[in-house]
């Protein structure tokens, strides 16, 4: 249920210099201070020169309804049970096959592989379900466990994202299986990414860089892995215009499985981080948008990434133009801008964006420690998304 809380401020009350993280608009809705920009005496001026003699500042907070629960409740509930139990069943043999490996005992990638197998059937089953199972945040202690967490994430979403490509089933089996075993050393030694980035120098961080490399070394022994799955391993982090690691190699030289990876491992490093804040996924996905327009990430790659997810990616909760607040619960393919959302209050009725004269305002952002924050324009050019800074 929405509520709103309000605050007035006489206007010879603004302090010069104050900074608001959210746009001052006017009764028409019109930006008259934008975002985290220092307040000037301009701004001051013209407030009281127009008469206005204070302002209301309001928040809009949602209460009493889960939106992860509204967002599962618009998909079949064996449908969802079935992908929460595929996703634990995948978990479970990649921390055996981790355990097997540091035990230098012979592993098995039986049941790593018949999981995998299950993506692209999934997606081209449900795609929406699978959007709407990968939104739901899992807060994991341990370390090993984040790092199958986040593998998990990636093998789906990119397969997804391979479906939605119409790749050959093989590539889509081959792109989810690079996935999930590209952390495969740090697996096996999952305190490395556990040393806080202040304390990381310049030999750690080359050392982070090659963990592509020894996953490969690792895995190259064990029968029934293809060499694309392998090579996709080595070039998860590699970026479309060579900056990434560990070869620095560019977009012409990877594989086309590997870029379908790449992002939807920065899409997920943004928004679903191992430490701190995540970005709201608004903000995330045009962030990839600008760095795709600078060559960092294939466009076409991205172009897939937003037809499985939308502009307001699944599982966002959102603020519409009348102050209703709703969650993402399907994307439109057909226009990124206009998904289908679910109202967070008693009736929790369904819009199709597309058929509606509703639209989305902005991103809800809830003011809380360790919920998701907005991304600040100043924060636009910098690389967020890698695991070595």
């Amino acid at each position: 249920m929405s509520t709103t809380q309000s605050w007035v401020i006489p206007t010879e009350d603004l302090q010069l210099g104050t900074q608001f993280p959210f746009d001052l608009v006017d009764g028409n809705g019109i930006v008259v201070h934008p975002a985290r920009t220092p307040l000037h005496s301009g701004v001051v001026h013209a407030l009281r020169t127009a008469g206005i003699i204070s302002i209301r500042l309001e928040q809009h907070q949602q209460k009493e309804v889960n939106s992860e629960k509204v967002l599962l409740s618009s998909f079949p509930t064996e449908e969802i049970e079935y992908l929460q139990t595929t996703i634990q069943s995948t978990q479970n043999a990649m921390i055996e096959l981790a355990k097997d490996l540091y035990n230098k005992k012979d592993a098995s990638l039986s049941q790593v592989k018949e999981n995998a197998g299950k993506f692209g059937r999934l997606a081209n089953r449900n795609l929406g379900a699978i959007m709407a199972v990968l939104a739901v945040k899992r807060m994991e202690q341990d370390s090993a466990k984040r790092i199958v967490n986040r593998a998990t994430k990636i093998a789906m979403l990119s397969a997804a994202m391979s479906v939605a490509q119409k790749n050959d089933p093989l590539l889509t089996y081959e792109i989810g299986m690079a996935g999930l075993l590209h952390d495969v050393s740090n697996m096996l030694y999952p305190d490395r990414l556990s040393t806080p980035r202040d304390l990381r120098d310049e030999v750690y961080r080359k050392k982070l860089r090659m963990h592509p490399i020894e996953s490969e070394d690792i895995l190259s022994g064990i029968p029934g892995l293809s060499k694309n799955v392998l090579t996709m391993i080595t070039e998860l982090h590699e970026q479309a215009d060579g900056s990434g690691y560990p070869q620095s190699i560019t977009m012409d030289r990877m594989l086309p499985g590997s870029l379908l990876l790449n992002l939807a491992d920065a899409y997920l490093a943004m928004t679903d981080p191992e430490h701190g804040h995540g970005i709201v996924p608004a903000d995330a996905i045009a962030y990839l948008c600008y760095h795709a327009t600078q060559g960092r990430f294939c466009r076409e790659a991205l172009k897939c990434l937003i037809a499985n997810l939308s502009m307001f990616p699944v599982g966002s909760v959102v603020v519409l133009d009348n102050q209703s607040t709703a969650v993402v619960t399907k994307a439109n393919s057909a226009n990124p801008f206009e998904p289908v959302v679910r109202l967070l209050d008693s009736e929790n009725v369904e819009i199709d964006l597309r058929n509606s004269y509703h639209f989305i305002s902005c991103p809800f952002v809830e003011l809380a420690p360790g919920k998701a924050i907005r991304l600040s324009k100043s924060r636009m050019h910098a690389v967020m998304w890698r695991k070595d800074h």
